[in-house]
């Protein structure tokens, strides 16, 4: 158990430029899956030019929380100001929050808003199927407040209620199998760590709770393959531990990592997960053979899916692509960059907003594809 540092969750380290040369097999350990090798690296990946192109604006400038399920994106929330004079690695200058929600209706091209229950960031976001989730999070000017807010948003109806989480936490992780949506991780008003997860089923609309394995974790990333869910890594800790729910037996085991620590962001694809880390590496597993193999990015980004290729979006100019038929690698280059970016793909289309301006410590209100 560590105790987090208040302001400290909100540094991404996705946007740091470190570049490492892609790993050799790796021999793993008794308990372990067997390790594929996989030598391409960066100097070997063709080029190809990207562009963002401008398709609307949100009704207030800011970093937002997004998610989207049949038409509509959804932007909530976020931060609206950064302290840029006072920031500091460890309490960075994040400093104001948004109860704003913007939606995006793919199909009109129209633009219409809402207000979240609570202004705040820290969001934890998920979809299950028609019902989208904005869960917990942080408003953290005087007097700072953590809240237990889940606020849904249902696009069938274009209605939005309010459930609870169990306890007031902020960097929690949200993840949906089946009927049920779980809440993971994150940290509490006392600025501790938890492994709380919080469960609500969507067929009774009833709460449950569960706890992680063993560490107590904030800034999880949470992956769906089937009927299980897969809770690895932590922003503050090495850990390698991955937490296992199986829905068709309603049991938990755990996994882990051949070698990355501290993962930041994650995508599955078939019965593949795209684990990628903070040393700009990208561990891939297939669930079924349990064959990982290790490999390299520019820079670590976002995953999201285009089609049949993984973009890593980060937000500095160019991202990697990865081919998930052919296995090939490139590199794109953007117009322009933007970072840090809040990203989704909604309907093979890829939405990006939270553009920051370090000239003036501002977010802008745009949002591209």
């Amino acid at each position: 158990m560590k105790k987090v540092p208040l302001h400290f969750f909100i540094i991404s380290l996705a946007g740091i430029m470190v570049f490492v040369s892609c790993k050799k097999d790796i021999a793993g350990d008794s308990n372990e899956p067997p390790v594929a090798g996989n030598p391409n690296c960066m100097s070997d990946r063709p080029s190809i030019n990207a562009t963002l192109t401008q398709i609307g604006t949100l009704s207030e400038a800011r970093s937002p929380y997004v998610a989207a399920a049949g038409s509509k994106v959804v932007f909530a929330g976020g931060w609206t100001e950064y302290d840029c004079i006072n920031s500091e690695w460890g309490d960075p200058g994040p400093s104001s929050v948004s109860s704003a929600i913007d939606i995006y209706d793919v199909n009109s091209g129209k633009w219409s808003t809402a207000k979240l229950s609570k202004a705040r960031g820290s969001i934890a976001t998920v979809t299950n199927g028609n019902k989208l989730f904005f869960a917990g999070g942080l408003d953290p000017t005087s007097p700072r407040s953590l809240y237990d807010n889940v606020d849904i948003y249902d696009v069938s109806t274009n209605t939005w209620t309010v459930e609870h989480l169990s306890q007031p936490r902020a960097d929690v992780v949200a993840a949906a199998v089946g009927n049920k949506v779980f809440f993971a991780g994150g940290w509490g008003a006392d600025g501790w760590e938890t492994n709380r997860v919080d469960i609500y089923d969507l067929s009774t609309n009833q709460w449950s709770t569960a706890t992680l394995s063993s560490s107590k974790r904030s800034g999880l990333t949470a992956t769906t393959v089937g009927s299980k869910i897969y809770f690895a890594g932590s922003s503050f800790i090495n850990s390698g531990i991955i937490d296992i729910y199986d829905n068709a037996t309603n049991s938990w085991s755990t996994s882990h990592f051949q070698e990355l620590r501290g993962v930041v962001s994650s995508i599955a694809v078939g019965d593949n997960i795209y684990w990628v880390g903070h040393l700009s590496q990208v561990e891939i597993r297939n669930v079924t053979t349990g064959i990982t193999t290790i490999n390299c990015l520019s820079a670590a980004g976002t995953p999201v899916l285009k089609n049949d290729d993984i973009i890593f979006y980060r937000g500095l100019p160019g991202f990697d692509i990865y081919n998930t038929i052919t296995g090939k690698w490139t590199i794109a280059h953007l117009n322009q960059g933007i970072f840090p970016p809040s990203v989704i793909s909604s309907n093979n289309t890829i939405y990006v907003a939270g553009e920051f301006k370090w000239n003036g410590c501002l977010y802008t209100d745009k949002v591209y594809t």
